[in-house]
Order: structure tokens, then sequence, then C-alpha cells
């Protein structure tokens, strides 16, 4: 090649770049390291799936909820636990290089404003063109904050206030979430747990129905594309019902991974058009589950690593996936899972593993109220 044509194209692709506001494409360090991947893809290949209004909700999601020392749930963990949302920058940058358009956070989670403005820019770059392309699920009221190094008086509890004060603060919350994203419109919107520890059961279903109510009103108004819950058990959801609610749940988020099904809450949702939606599918790297035997052999009959078979045994059972890394190439191959199939018996092998009370445990471990 002419020497001239090959100082053109070295030009060329360092024009991109710099339009990208990235350096030249490079090989991605497995856990994500200084040898950042920059190289960007079309969106990943991310089938959608219908809620019961018709929304189309994608299956796959990225979690951006960074936790420091593992867990905030290990119990006697004497080392600080909190949120650090500063890491959620580059993941989430990272993430849509890696051609990921659905992302999930909270209200606690302290990165709604994060993601608002790495989405900003791309905006601004042209690297995306519509708020349509993007998928945002975010969660607000009762959580249980202690675990998470805050107050057990922290406002975002709710579990002191009157059922009419759980509203004016629930429509305070959303609101505070539209104003941190600053995209305009939420796709779906999450009660994030049903209640916090040690309530008594009464008192915590009307602040479930009230929150519910300001729910609905934000969906009715169009600010909200779906609403639905996230913990809850399939008494929690019965019981919102039958207190007064009238928009059934359209998703529920509950940990679900080989080592802990929690199957009636699963066919609950699937008998009623209500999405299950799994958190934490590989133990949030509590459980050791890339190393299980059972999931090594089926990875390596499918030529495929644990998580990608994992991911794949989640689909078949009927659950979209919000997970969590900060690897690019993690981000890459967790998705590529479409070219194989788990049988019947390697089905029923994995469902073998379950535990009781695995990793979080919830939404039972805390005996919520029913």
């Amino acid at each position: 090649m002419p020497n001239i044509l090959r100082l053109f194209l070295l030009l060329t692709a360092l024009l991109l770049c710099a339009v990208h506001g990235s350096s030249m494409p490079s090989d991605c360090d497995d856990d994500g390291g200084d040898n950042e991947c920059s190289a960007y893809l079309p969106p990943a290949h991310n089938p959608h799936l219908t809620l019961r209004n018709g929304v189309r909700m994608p299956l796959f999601s990225m979690g951006v909820a960074h936790v420091t020392s593992g867990s905030p749930l290990v119990e006697n963990n004497r080392t600080f636990v909190g949120f650090s949302p500063s890491k959620s920058f580059r993941q989430i940058e990272l993430s849509l290089q890696k051609g990921i358009r659905s992302f999930d956070t909270a209200l606690v989670y302290g990165t709604q404003p994060h993601l608002g403005q790495v989405l900003g820019q791309w905006w601004a770059s042209g690297r995306l063109q519509s708020r349509e392309e993007v998928f945002i699920t975010t969660k607000v009221f009762t959580f249980p904050a202690h675990k998470f190094g805050l107050k057990r008086n922290h406002p975002w509890n709710l579990n002191d206030l009157t059922p009419q004060q759980v509203s004016i603060q629930t429509e305070d919350y959303i609101e505070q979430c539209l104003h941190e994203l600053n995209v305009g419109y939420i796709d779906l919107l999450l009660m994030h747990w049903p209640s916090g520890p040690g309530q008594e059961e009464g008192i915590s279903r009307q602040r479930r129905l009230a929150a519910w109510k300001v729910f609905e009103d934000f969906y009715d108004r169009g600010w909200v594309r779906a609403v639905g819950v996230s913990n809850f058990s399939e008494r929690h959801i019965d019981q919102l019902m039958q207190d007064g609610a009238i928009i059934w749940p359209m998703v529920n988020q509950i940990e679900a991974s080989p080592y802990l099904q929690y199957e009636s809450i699963l066919r609950y949702c699937q008998d009623h058009e209500i999405q299950p939606q799994s958190y934490a599918p590989l133990g949030s790297g509590l459980l050791n589950v890339q190393e299980d035997a059972v999931l090594l052999e089926l990875a390596n009959v499918h030529q495929k690593d644990v998580g990608q078979v994992v991911f794949r045994y989640l689909i078949q059972r009927g659950y979209a996936i919000a997970f969590l890394t900060q690897s690019p190439n993690r981000m890459v191959s967790n998705l590529d899972v479409f070219d194989f199939e788990l049988n019947e018996d390697e089905l029923k092998a994995i469902h073998s593993l379950s535990r009781v009370n695995a990793t979080f445990g919830v939404p039972t471990r805390y005996e919520l109220p029913r």
C-alpha cells in the first residue's frame, strides 16, 4: 500500500476517534482495568419484551448501583458500606460504547445525575440521536437504609410516615428523579421495596397503596411510561390490588439466580401478565457461582462461560435481566446468549442448585409484612 494512502487512513481513523471523544480502539481488560476498551459498537442485540400496556422493554438492562465492600447485606460487616456513585461515570460511558442502551438506577443509588450527564454528552455529540433510543428504569419508596450505611430514620425509608405523608414524599421523590435524570420522562418506575423490616402489616399496606396511587398519577400524566414493583412477593401484589390499586404492576424485579429461585413469585407474575426481572443473576460475586461444578460443566458443553449459561437459563425461565459489571468484555459477552439453548435436563440441573436465603434473600429474608 502506498505510504500516502497509509497516512490518509491513519489520519481518518484519528479524526473519527477525536469526533467521538475516544482513543484508538484497543483490547479490553477483562476486569475493566486501565487498558480501557474504547471501540464503539452498534446497539447491542437486546430483544424487547412487550409489557401489559404495550411498552417495549429491553431484555437486558445495565445496573448502576455501586456499593463499597461487596454486599451491604453481609451480616457483621464492620467495613464502611455505602454507595459510590462516582464509579458509574466510566461504567455508563463504556456501556454505551459497547452498544448497551438500557439502564437500571434508583434514587437511593445516587447515580441518576451521572446517568443523565453521560447520556447528555452522547446526545450533544450526536452519538445518540433521540430519547427513544434509551430505556431508563429507576426506583423510589421505602428502603432498608441502615443496611447500606445510612441512618435508620433516613427519609428514603418512609416507614415512620402516615399514608398522607407518604403520598407527598413519594411525589417529591419522583420529581427529584425526573430532575436528576434530566431526560424528560422515565421509561419504567419501580416501587423499590414493599416495606422496611419490622413494620406492622396494616400500616405498611396503607403506605404501599398511598405510594402506588402517586405512581398511577405520574403514569396517567405521561411522565412515566410503565410502572412496577421490586422485591415484592405475590402476597404484596395481591394486597396492593385488593386495597384499591387500579393499574397492575407491569414488572416485578426480584433477586433471582441459580442459587435463589422464587418459584411461586415467578409463576404468579407469569399468570398475571407481570414481567419478572432478575437482579444479581450471578449472586453479586458473593456465592462463587462462577465456580459451581454444574455450571462449569454446562459452560464447557456449550463452549460458553458460566455467566452466559446463567443468563440463558434465566431467559428461558421467562426473566428479563438487570446486571452490573464494569468490565467492557462482560458488557458484550453477557448478551451473547442467543446462539445456544439449554435442554430440559440442563434446565433441571440448574434448577436443582436453588438454596434458601442466598445472597440478599429478598423479598423474604427480612420477613417483610404480608
